[in-house]
């Protein structure tokens, strides 16, 4: 895209439609008119004014990324009367590579955005819902818990082989590996006992938070009726149902 002139807002007397590249405190802006010839571009918005700005338009369409928090401001925006678009970031990368020489800025990929808006073969990505995106936080906490648990387990049993005490794969007695250290104080040290005392008391820990989070998102699941379909299938468990 040649460089254009960008301003600070828009008249919102005119009927546009809107593509916005967006970040953690504001967004770059690009909008056609009914003309559809120049681009009206706004380089740096903070999410207030954008909030401002699209209130006193038109109903229009605005199209953006499905980023990070995308779902929530897309949401925002439709209470606001306007359609919400959301456009794989696949296709924005290959238009700017395409038509702006592949210089990757804001104000490209908002320029993009809003061209893909037009492109009538082009099939948008749905937009989550607040409860899909509630079941996604449960199973990303889920799966942070037992990436946790694993790489905890991993260190307590490598420590242990290390020292002369391995540990068969798939085991991890919690007290039994409790008595194994307390036995061999003398040989690892106060220290070292004390530290993987710890270790393994985190992954009970983690045991009961694993547990509970694992319970929210299966009560979670049953408030979702995609969900709750997903789950009458044979095979389909809470995690597979809750993406």
């Amino acid at each position: 895209m040649a460089r254009k002139r960008t301003l600070s807002t828009l008249d919102t007397s005119i009927a546009y439609a809107v593509g916005l590249d967006l970040a953690k405190t504001d967004v770059a802006l690009a909008a056609f008119d009914s003309d559809h010839k120049e681009p009206y571009l706004i380089d740096r918005i903070p999410y207030d004014k954008l909030y401002e700005l699209l209130a006193d338009m038109a109903p229009t369409l605005v199209a953006m990324e499905p980023c990070s928090g995308a779902h929530q401001i897309a949401e925002q925006i439709q209470e606001l009367g306007h359609e919400v678009m959301m456009i794989s970031g696949r296709h924005v990368q290959a238009w700017v590579k395409d038509h702006c020489n592949g210089q990757k800025t804001d104000l490209n990929d908002a320029f993009a955005i809003l061209n893909l808006a037009y492109d009538r073969w082009l099939t948008p990505i749905r937009g989550k819902t607040r409860e899909e995106c509630r079941l996604l936080a449960l199973q990303a906490s889920y799966r942070q818990l037992k990436g946790q648990r694993t790489k905890t387990m991993v260190h307590v049993k490598a420590t242990l082989h290390a020292w002369g005490f391995p540990i068969r794969a798939g085991s991890f007695n919690q007290k039994a590996l409790h008595e194994l250290i307390d036995a061999n104080r003398e040989a690892f040290g106060d220290e070292v006992v004390e530290t993987l005392h710890l270790m393994i008391n985190r992954v009970h820990d983690l045991d009961h938070d694993i547990a509970t989070v694992l319970k929210l998102l299966t009560e979670a699941t049953q408030r979702d009726p995609r969900a709750s379909l997903l789950r009458s299938i044979p095979g389909f468990g809470v995690l597979t149902t809750s993406r």
